[in-house]
């Protein structure tokens, strides 16, 4: 795995749409520390997995220096997109800054377990399993009456943005596990679908890049 920083990172206008609160979240503290918070069903506890790679402190200090510099404080969320983006908000605006680039496949730890886990292997998945690791990724929805779309909202506009062709294989799973209404649902970074049923984490499937939105790079 190899993380490409920007050696100055610029304003990103591409589409971003993380969950809302800190419950499961890529997490950069005060001291560059990187991680991910999020709650571990099966233990019932709330964990920080760190990120395990010799570059993990300096992608923190490069999230936090231009955090600092827009808020005067370092620390906070950043997400990582199914392109590999690394995405950093600032606190109290709609400014987010492209930070660099994720290739290959980050490792992290847990704490209570002592071993490292990726956000990548499915191959023993199927469809409506339980997802048993963080739920982190980038919202989209299936609308009630089917079809994919984005939600780009602002303060003052809100905009949905369909993709340009049916994805039936991805509609008709999401059917499979919610069968009517609106569905919400994430695309983690390494392009793994996850939804929730009954409010438990469940996997869906990985998603086939050439049917999906373009990288608004």
């Amino acid at each position: 795995m190899k993380i490409i920083l920007k050696k100055n990172p610029t304003e990103y206008k591409g589409y971003y749409n993380k969950i809302e609160g800190s419950t499961t979240t890529f997490h950069v503290n005060r001291d560059n520390r990187v991680y991910i918070k999020w709650n571990d069903n099966s233990l019932g506890y709330t964990l920080e997995s760190d990120l395990k790679s010799k570059i993990s402190i300096e992608l923190g200090d490069r999230i936090n220096s231009i955090k600092e510099s827009m808020t005067g404080n370092p620390g906070g969320s950043f997400v990582i997109n199914e392109f590999g983006r690394i995405i950093s908000p600032i606190r109290n605006s709609n400014k987010r800054f492209l930070i660099g680039t994720l290739d290959g496949i980050p490792k992290f730890h847990h704490p209570y377990t002592d071993k490292l886990f990726t956000l990548e292997n499915d191959e023993n998945l199927k469809l409506g399993d339980e997802w048993n690791k963080p739920y982190v990724g980038v919202i989209y929805n299936l609308h009630n009456e089917n079809g994919i779309y984005r939600a780009y909202v602002t303060q003052d506009t809100k905009k949905f943005i369909y993709l340009k062709t049916k994805y039936l294989e991805l509609e008709n799973n999401l059917r499979a596990l919610r069968y009517s209404g609106p569905v919400r649902f994430i695309v983690n970074l390494h392009g793994i679908v996850l939804t929730k049923v009954n409010d438990k984490p469940v996997y869906v499937m990985k998603i086939d890049y050439i049917k999906w939105f373009e990288d608004d790079l």
